[in-house]
């Protein structure tokens, strides 16, 4: 810390001299006598120039170096893709790309499902049915379609937070979709937290309580402050009483609508299996675009949802999660109640967006399964299917089809069977991708086949896990 502060200020420095001793050896030569202006302009303003167009080259250089990595110099989406997939999981020893985690409870509540076992049957015969709404209009007065949680009442949690709103973000107002997504977590965070303390050692044997990470992903739209006292509440709310405060570590996190779902269970399957920890971990997912604001801003965006404008998006919400921890000993599981496992994952990014409305290649992502079926030991042959996050649209969907087609020429069958939550409901964000894992847990315990969990919602980015049945 005190090297970079020390650099960063030898570099002023320098600057500084080396304009100063210039203006000084120009002002001599041309025999001019500077005034006020002169002395502030060559002496300050200047100075600050060049740093300041040194500070913007600099990370115009470094996004540049950024691009090149993420694309790996490659010339199509499919290898650049591929190279960045190899370096995350295939460059890794054979140890790390073993590692896998527990699943050991999901949880989603969403408009058409409130269980992970009700989810797995809508995705067996998806219905889209948005309905116009009784409370959110567009600009012309009509009902806006869309796909909500039935039976919320906000009124009482906003007269509960008000206070603590004032409290902590005097400057804004108490919105809608604040509060809805308030509800629909709280009950996703309680399930969770339950399903963890089955799993607390027998007291009076000595035995070290495990801490709990929870970590929750709230939407990037919302302000700061609103995200802190969402997980100050939370955590008073749900946690307290429930799990010791020594034990217990709460992290609350921006979702970008990218891949850090897939990041934040990666970087924990890592870190709990090099260190050895008996840690549980706890993501959770939020979001809603039940409100008026963001149907107005849809709206202006052109990105609402209607008759004329079908490939919008539907505002929809929802809430999932789910309990993992390190695989500590692989025993022989007991019929009926198989030990489900994720493994590592594999992400890529593609050279083009997904939003240029031309078909979607599904190479990409049938190169990213590759990737992650080596991981897992798993053989194309013995898929299942592919459970995406994937919502309403079909471009989206069209790719993950034309991924299990290229995948199911490599089985010599037919193309695998694909599904996604987000066909049955509106837009969901973060939730949407941690119930298609939910639903992706419930299928590999009801089949004992592995299937592959995948991620489609950013315009670039993708990712590719495999979930399956652990070894006996």
């Amino acid at each position: 810390m005190f090297n970079h502060i020390l650099k960063k200020t030898l570099l002023f420095a320098v600057i500084l001299l080396v304009v100063w001793l210039v203006v000084v050896f120009y002002w001599q030569m041309t025999h001019r006598l500077p005034d006020a202006a002169d002395v502030f302009i060559y002496f300050a303003i200047l100075p600050l120039g060049l740093l300041l167009a040194y500070w913007v080259l600099k990370k115009f250089i470094d996004g540049i170096k950024y691009l090149l990595q993420a694309g790996g110099g490659a010339t199509s989406g499919a290898t650049a893709a591929t190279a960045n997939a190899t370096s995350q999981v295939d460059n890794t020893d054979a140890q790390e790309r073993s590692y896998m985690l527990e699943l050991l409870a999901t949880a989603v509540h969403l408009p058409q499902a409130d269980s992970p076992a009700s989810l797995l049957d809508l995705l067996q015969e998806p219905k889209f049915e948005p309905k116009p709404s009784t409370v959110l209009q567009t600009h012309l007065g009509s009902p806006v379609l869309c796909t909500e949680v039935e039976g919320l009442s906000v009124e009482a949690l906003r007269e509960e937070l008000t206070p603590l709103t004032a409290l902590h973000s005097p400057d804004h107002e108490l919105l809608d979709s604040w509060l809805r997504s308030a509800i629909l977590i709280q009950p996703i965070l309680e399930s969770l937290v339950k399903s963890a303390q089955e799993y607390l050692p027998v007291p009076d044997t000595g035995q070290a309580l495990p801490t709990l990470h929870v970590h929750m992903l709230l939407p990037e739209a919302w302000p700061e402050p609103q995200r802190k006292w969402m997980g100050h509440w939370l955590k008073k709310t749900v946690f307290s009483g429930t799990w010791p405060q020594a034990k217990l570590i709460v992290t609350v996190q921006p979702c970008f609508g990218r891949l850090e779902s897939a990041a934040v269970l990666d970087q924990w399957n890592v870190y709990l299996n090099r260190e050895q920890l008996s840690d549980l971990c706890l993501l959770a997912a939020v979001d809603s675009a039940i409100d008026s604001t963001i149907v107005q801003d849809w709206e202006r965006q052109d990105r609402l949802f209607s008759s004329a404008n079908r490939k919008a998006v539907v505002p929809g919400e929802g809430a999932a999660g789910v309990l993992v921890r390190r695989v500590e000993k692989l025993s022989t599981q007991t019929e009926g109640t198989p030990r489900i496992a994720l493994y590592r994952v594999a992400s890529g990014q593609r050279d083009q967006s997904a939003k240029a409305g031309a078909t979607v290649s599904g190479r990409l992502l049938s190169e990213l399964a590759q990737h992650a079926m080596r991981a897992a030991h798993v053989e194309v042959v013995s898929l299942s299917g592919i459970i995406a996050d994937t919502d309403h649209r079909s471009q989206r969907f069209t790719e993950v089809v034309n991924a299990a087609s290229i995948l199911g020429e490599l089985k010599k069958e037919d193309d695998l069977v694909c599904w996604s939550p987000g066909l049955s409901m509106g837009y969901a964000g973060a939730a949407a991708t941690l119930a298609a894992l939910g639903a992706a847990k419930e299928h590999v315990a009801k089949e004992k086949k592995p299937v592959l969990w995948c991620l489609t919602q950013d315009e670039f980015e993708r990712a590719a896990v495999v979930i399956n049945t652990m070894p006996a």
